[in-house]
């Protein structure tokens, strides 16, 4: 039994010695960083272990097939909503792209290249447009 509680313990300090390395190198901090980071890794653990009673309880609730029902019959419009204002900017963007990419459309390429307002810098897109009559 004392072999086992000694393996557990070698066990342990590996895998912090794991996490010490893991911790300095993914984030680029010092020695004494990631030790800290190491010894107050347990911290989180004890939380856990102490509000896992009624965590469980709520957890469970949430998960029910009446609640996840619920939940979608009461916030599908605002799913809904949200897509529909994804789309709208989307198609925004594309119209946007689509207007400053056309060769044809002389005003966008002069608003762009900030030319717009003054007929001394329209340079060659002013002189060769087409009058609109």
């Amino acid at each position: 039994m004392e072999a086992l509680t000694g393996l557990t313990v070698v066990i342990y300090l590996y895998f912090a010695g794991l996490m010490f390395f893991a911790v300095r190198t993914v984030f680029g901090v010092e020695n004494g960083t990631a030790a800290g980071v190491v010894a107050l890794s347990w911290a989180p653990l004890a939380a856990a272990a102490v509000v896992w009673g009624p965590l469980h309880f709520i957890l469970g609730m949430l998960a029910s097939p009446f609640f996840l029902l619920f939940a979608w019959y009461y916030l599908g419009s605002e799913v809904t909503n949200l897509g529909s204002g994804l789309r709208s900017r989307q198609n925004f963007t594309r119209m946007l792209q689509a207007a400053t990419v056309n060769p044809h459309d002389g005003d966008c390429r002069e608003y762009r290249q900030g030319k717009r307002g003054n007929p001394s810098k329209r340079g060659h897109a002013g002189r060769h447009r087409r009058p609109l009559s």
